[in-house]
């Protein structure tokens, strides 16, 4: 007996018919090796069947308890994890459209700010957490054109300093009352602020993560961002420690753009 890999599910079976086989998974047929398989003609007529069959299945309505456990009909699409392996969908649980964020389902709140709120949220569609900021200023007197405008120039300007310091911005849309968003990668990390004030107070720990040297390197990193986006013609305006994140895998990100300008616009 040997081992097989499902084409649709990518899960490993067993191949009991060398010649065709049904995944226990998805419930797929599996064609197998035929005698005229090596004829172009052959080949090309089983590839566009599969890719017939593959969206005729995706685009039937499953039930509820297919959607459950992802055992029936197409398979879940492949997720990986944190440390690179495919993760079980059927031990995911299933993340709903937030009314408000069509495509989205809200996890929990990151932080606010004067124009808005950041929000890590579920894609729904590409299976990943991403950071989603909204537009919804706290004072009344701030919901107006030009700070509607400002909030879309701070994404399209983010948006276009592709740079390893900055953090991609991945889609911009209207939320269900017509209020603008953005989505982002998340960052997991410390503030350079927050990690200078455990320096200060001798804090062991992050005394050990942070020498000199370290921290030099850091500021190095900054200034290779900066120089980027200054070539670019942008100016943050607003760069401070409290704005600089260290990743938890060594990223040194610059972040919070709201008020960054064109310099032909001064």
């Amino acid at each position: 007996m040997t081992m097989r890999r499902c084409p649709f599910c990518l899960r490993e079976i067993n191949d009991i018919d060398s010649r065709s086989c049904t995944c226990p998974y998805c419930n797929r047929e599996i064609l197998g090796d035929v005698d005229d398989s090596t004829a172009p003609e052959t080949k090309t007529i089983r590839v566009i069947k599969g890719i017939e069959e593959a969206n005729n299945s995706l685009n039937r309505t499953r039930s509820p308890a297919e959607l459950e456990t992802g055992r029936q009909g197409v398979a879940e699409p492949i997720e990986l994890n944190k440390s690179g392996w495919a993760r079980d969908p059927g031990k995911e649980s299933i993340h709903r459209d937030d009314d408000r964020f069509p495509g989205y389902s809200v996890k929990s709140e990151i932080g606010q700010g004067g124009f808005g709120t950041i929000l890590l949220v579920r894609d729904n569609i590409m299976r990943r957490d991403v950071a989603l900021k909204t537009f919804k200023p706290a004072r009344k007197k701030d919901w107006d054109i030009d700070t509607r405008e400002r909030f879309l120039e701070e994404a399209q300007i983010t948006a276009q300093l592709q740079h390893p310091g900055v953090i991609p911005i991945y889609n911009i849309s209207q939320d269900s009352s017509g209020n603008q968003f953005y989505t982002m990668r998340p960052v997991e990390g410390s503030s350079l602020d927050v990690i200078l004030g455990l320096l200060k107070k001798g804090n062991k720990k992050t005394k050990q993560s942070f020498s000199l040297r370290y921290l030099v390197q850091l500021m190095i990193n900054v200034c290779k961002t900066m120089q980027f986006v200054h070539e670019r013609g942008v100016i943050h305006r607003d760069l401070k420690p409290s704005n600089i994140i260290v990743g938890d895998y060594g990223e040194v990100i610059v972040i919070d753009w709201g008020l960054a300008l064109f310099a032909w616009k001064r």
